[in-house]
């Protein structure tokens, strides 16, 4: 296991499965482990925003999907 940025990630995972996000003077930033990589995303309003609807489209997806 890794700990950063108070988060626990698995060395055995895939890469996507171990994203870290982080914030840095107000902007939300992605990363990997074993990287120096990291990709800013935007503004941590903005981003908390997209993340937010992302996941409730998830979820209605899910529920459409299993009402057939």
């Amino acid at each position: 296991m890794i700990e950063r940025n108070g988060c626990s990630i698995d060395d055995h995972k895939a890469p996507e499965e171990a994203i870290i996000f982080s914030l840095l003077d107000g902007y939300v930033l992605a990363s990997w482990p074993g990287t120096e990589a990291s990709v800013r995303l935007g503004r941590h309003e903005v981003v908390a925003a997209m993340m937010e609807d992302f996941l409730a489209q998830d979820a209605l997806g899910k529920r459409l999907g299993h009402s057939r």
